[in-house]
């Protein structure tokens, strides 16, 4: 069941790790990773719309 947990964490550790490390350049700032993933459907949404 300790097996199980661990494996079950790891997705959320990862994803923290890849979004304080890592960045993208957006609009003259730069976004962390999650936050650019969760702009980019809203965006495409907005420009739909247009």
């Amino acid at each position: 069941m300790e097996q199980v947990r661990l494996e079950f964490r790891l997705p959320g550790r990862l994803g923290y790790r890849a979004n304080a490390v890592h960045e993208m350049p957006f609009n003259k700032r730069t976004l962390p990773i999650a936050e650019a993933m969760e702009l980019a459907p809203q965006l495409r949404v907005q420009s739909m719309q247009i």
